[in-house]
């Protein structure tokens, strides 16, 4: 990010560019990005995310394609793995992600499932993180593996494969994390049950609350045990108003998210014509790199109009605030209370929101924590609570405690 882009960032949030440059670049500089060569002369990574033509219709989960990649860090056999999704319009899509493998023996009704949503990289193609085998997380990676869990990382509908990605809608990241799940029991070797628990970070926050809240409609097959959501993003209207970049970055990926996602929203209805001069930036470069793009493009320039006014955007950003309905299995979010990306009180109002509604939550806070620290800090914490519920035992609710 160029110095005057982490210049404005901290003047108008306050630590949020240390934030964003460790957590988006722990991603982005373990990640290989190949950049698209003409004609067919594609680099092998480059082709595997390319959908096979014809494109073979299949059921959600069916795998198009597998390889096995590098261990990297992690402790486990890592496959990465292109399979079938459905668009929000039910278009038969293709989505790629990781799926690693433990070592051990294999339970007799199969190994558990733990599906990770992973934070904001971008909307590119070139941002998906299955591009390298290393993860920004491979300590809690590996602590699920020696459980004898299969982990599944989706990179999402759009990241990868050809196509934008709907950054921040719900339904599309929910579908994802669960399609992967559904992919990893195809994989042989994977030997893997129907079991499944749900952990995502920030935006993976997003995309885990509403692949619990789907999961019992979307994938009846699948047990879904519980969902836990770090420092996720709950109403992404709130996020927008409340992150000091989002006169710029988070606004871009927003916009051209939503506007892949619902063909009725238009950029040019909310951008600015200098933002919408930029717009491009999002479909060639991931997060971490848009500062030196972006740096001539003052905050309070990038709308056109206020987007909490504007329908049918307000309608469509509504729809995704999470919580909103009650999902079967039970949900853990994990906040720092010193995160200044993801303010702790939009936690505290997402627990209420889900209480409301009967939702069996737990919310805890954690003291001097930041955005990325959150992961790391409750490691240990979160692997308990998730081998509780494949264990089924009953989990706590907080709702009514002070």
């Amino acid at each position: 990010m160029a110095e005057g882009g982490r210049r404005r960032l901290s003047v108008l949030y306050p630590g949020l560019a240390a934030v964003l440059v460790l957590v988006v670049g722990a991603i982005l500089a373990r990640t290989t990005f190949a950049p698209d060569q003409p004609g067919d002369e594609l680099s092998p990574l480059d082709r595997f995310y390319r959908p096979p033509v014809p494109f073979t219709a299949g059921d959600p989960g069916d795998l198009v394609r597998r390889e096995p990649v590098g261990r990297g860090e992690l402790a486990g056999s890592v496959f990465r793995v292109m399979y079938h999704s459905r668009s929000l319009v039910g278009r038969d899509i293709a989505v790629t992600g990781l799926v690693i493998v433990p070592a051990g023996p294999v339970p007799d009704d199969g190994r558990p499932i733990v599906t990770i949503g992973h934070p904001s990289t971008g909307v590119a193609d070139v941002c998906a993180p299955s591009r390298s085998v290393d993860n920004p997380t491979p300590e809690l990676v590996n602590r699920f593996l020696a459980r004898g869990w299969v982990v599944a990382i989706s990179d999402y509908e759009g990241q990868g494969p050809p196509g934008r990605h709907p950054y921040l809608v719900g339904p599309s990241e929910g579908r994802s994390l669960l399609d992967i799940a559904r992919a990893a029991r195809r994989l042989p070797s994977a030997q893997a049950g129907n079991r499944v628990g749900i952990w995502g970070h920030s935006q993976g926050g997003h995309a885990a609350l509403f692949a619990q809240q789907i999961a019992s409609s979307w994938a009846p097959e699948l047990r879904v045990v519980g969902a836990v959501a770090a420092a996720p993003v709950t109403s992404v209207l709130e996020f927008l108003g409340a992150s000091g970049f989002s006169g710029t970055s988070v606004t871009l990926l927003t916009v051209a998210g939503y506007s892949a996602a619902y063909p009725e929203l238009r950029p040019e209805q909310v951008l600015s014509d200098a933002a919408l001069a930029k717009l491009d930036v999002v479909d060639h470069q991931c997060l971490g790199s848009f500062g030196a793009r972006l740096d001539d493009l003052d905050p309070s320039e990038v709308y056109r109009t206020d987007i909490a006014r504007l329908q049918p955007w307000r309608m469509r950003l509504d729809e995704n605030a999470a919580g909103a309905t009650k999902g079967a299995a039970p949900v853990l979010i994990m906040q720092g209370e010193a995160d200044q990306v993801i303010a702790a009180n939009t936690a505290t109002k997402l627990f209420a929101r889900m209480c409301r509604t009967g939702q069996n939550v737990d919310l805890r806070l954690v003291a001097d924590v930041d955005h990325g620290g959150i992961v790391d800090q409750t490691a240990d914490e979160v692997a308990d609570w998730i081998a509780a519920r494949f264990g089924a035992e009953p989990a706590r609710s907080t709702c009514g405690r002070s």
